[in-house]
């Protein structure tokens, strides 16, 4: 990880990583939008140099809020994945009230992530095989550390070149500076 201009958080990804890149696809519900899968960061890594990633089955776009469904919580620190992970059956990404406005990430059990963000939270659609693709590399037992890291530099290619609130700079994700980097606080509980 390398601090950019003001403040701004990016990742590198080592030479030679190839990025397939293939259209996700996406399904209406009733009065709401669903992409069958996706990736979110919901931490900047320059909060703590942690890289937090949400990766979820099914997203469902409701509005100001967002669920998560079939989702997995894991946060990197550089190029090398954290080795605690969480799976979740639903988290909610809502906007809460407060000095400032935040959009905050919860869990089915109504616990907070650490991490909320003054801007709301982006989603960048992925394919159904590239779900089951990741969540492979994330569940298998004694999974290798350079695959883990292959994994997860694949999904900050993805975020970088697929969410226009995002870009790659050189191969290093980058990020708006008030983008999923304050501590969150009780008093949005």
């Amino acid at each position: 990880m390398v601090l950019g201009q003001r403040g701004t958080a990016v990742l590198g990804r080592p030479a030679g990583l190839t990025v397939t890149i293939t259209d996700p696809e996406e399904s209406e519900g009733t009065g709401s939008a669903r992409a069958k899968s996706s990736l979110t960061v919901i931490q900047n890594p320059s909060l703590e140099g942690r890289l937090g990633i949400l990766m979820a089955g099914t997203t469902i776009l409701n509005g100001d809020e967002t669920s998560f469904l079939n989702a997995y919580v894991m946060e990197a620190y550089g190029d090398a994945l954290g080795s605690n992970m969480l799976h979740l059956d639903i988290a909610k990404s809502t906007k809460q009230r407060g000095n400032p406005l935040l959009y905050v990430l919860a869990y089915s059990n109504g616990s907070p992530y650490h991490t909320a963000s003054q801007l709301p939270h982006e989603i960048c659609k992925i394919t159904d095989e590239e779900f089951r693709k990741f969540e492979a590399a994330l569940t298998t037992p004694n999974q290798r550390a350079v695959e883990l890291t292959g994994m997860l530099n694949n999904m900050v290619q993805l975020i970088g070149q697929r969410v226009d609130a995002f870009s790659l700079d050189n191969g290093k994700l980058v990020l708006p500076p008030n983008y999923a980097n304050t501590r969150f606080s009780s008093q949005y509980i």
